[in-house]
Parts: C-alpha cells; sequence; structure tokens
C-alpha cells in the first residue's frame, strides 16, 4: 500500500530555508500541499506557471444530455491533476445523475491511487 506524503518529510522551517536559499541563486521553487492545488498565480516564473496550466488545480467542462438535463453526458478534462485522478473520475462521472456526481467524484478519488494527502496545508 502506498504511503500518504508525511509533513515531517519537508517541515515548513527546511523548506523556508530551501526556498531562500534558491531564491538567492535566483531559481524559483513552489511547493503547494497537496501538490494538486497548484495554480498559476502560485508562481511568477514562466516555466513553473506554464506546469500549472497543464497539471495542478483541476478544471473540468460537464456537458449534459440534451433529453436528460438531469444526467452527465461528457466530462472534458482542461487541466489534469498531477497524479492522473481528474481523468480517472471525470471518465467515470459520464452517466451519473448531476445530484450524485460530488458523492460519486468523492468515492471515485479514493479509488484512485493517488499518494497525496487530502489535508490542505495554508502553512506551505
Amino acid at each position: 500500500m502506498p504511503r500518504k506524503v508525511n509533513r515531517a518529510w519537508l517541515p515548513f522551517g527546511l523548506a523556508r530555508q530551501i526556498k531562500q536559499k534558491l531564491e538567492s541563486m535566483e531559481v524559483d521553487m513552489v511547493y503547494p500541499v497537496p501538490f494538486c492545488t497548484l495554480t498559476e498565480d502560485d508562481s511568477r516564473n514562466l516555466y513553473i506557471r506554464e506546469f500549472a496550466r497543464h497539471f495542478g488545480r483541476h478544471d473540468v467542462d460537464i456537458e449534459f444530455y440534451e433529453d436528460d438535463r438531469h444526467r452527465i453526458a461528457k466530462v472534458a478534462v482542461k487541466r489534469e491533476v498531477p497524479c492522473g485522478s481528474t481523468g480517472f473520475v471525470a471518465d467515470h462521472l459520464v452517466g451519473v445523475w448531476f445530484r450524485e456526481a460530488a458523492e460519486q467524484a468523492g468515492l471515485l478519488h479514493h479509488q484512485f491511487p493517488c499518494l497525496a494527502t487530502m489535508a490542505l496545508d495554508r502553512e506551505f
């Protein structure tokens, strides 16, 4: 069974020291916890922003069936999370009733082998 991310691996003080050292060398660093909360606004660095355009906080478009506006017809992934779970969840939401979609997405998220913690760490 995969281990979850552990804050002890990168304590806040160590992260701050590493970031300061990298900044002195003009190297940008971001370390959102969990990593799937990364957005383009987290950095002014062109490369980090470009990466975050494609991987980070998920972004999807949802379409409903024409003849049944209560069921999901398609979920298009506009931005994937780094572990790939957005596409997995999106594929399994087709045909789901819209009122059950949030609960179903949560269950599907737990079925995907993501190694990130589900706890949002605002200190990072």
